[in-house]
């Protein structure tokens, strides 16, 4: 409706075509609101199944990243294990090396003291 049609039933009919235009006014917004509320329950409804869908598939990467997290866990434990042992066996090759160097050098030093002594004796020898 227009003002002008609005005007000419208030003009014709008075307090009458007032409360018939309002009437009308009351029964669309009630249609208007009718749809709107029937949308808002279905979009709320939609809403609350996409976070329930949401919710699980979070619950599930999150179920995974802990397994992850324990199964990350396990092989660290195993491989600090294998690196303790490998240390100890490095620590054991080092030891095992210096006692081999301590012993060349201690063979090393029987054989210079016993050509000392060797030209010592030789050199007593010649002597008067």
């Amino acid at each position: 409706m227009t003002g002008v049609e609005i005007a000419g039933i208030l003009k014709d009919y008075g307090p009458w075509g007032l409360c018939a235009i309002l009437m009308l006014v009351i029964a669309k917004l009630y249609r208007d609101n009718q749809a709107l509320s029937t949308g808002y329950i279905e979009r709320v409804i939609l809403g609350l199944n996409a976070a329930t869908s949401a919710s699980t598939s979070v619950q599930g990467a999150l179920s995974e990243l802990r397994h992850l997290i324990d199964a990350s866990g396990k092989a660290v434990g195993e491989h600090s294990g294998h690196i303790a042992l490998l240390v100890e066996k490095v620590q054991h090759g080092f030891g095992n090396t210096a006692s081999a160097m301590q012993a060349v050098a201690n063979e090393l030093q029987r054989l210079r003291d016993r050509d000392d002594q060797r030209n010592r004796d030789r050199n007593d020898r010649g002597r008067p």
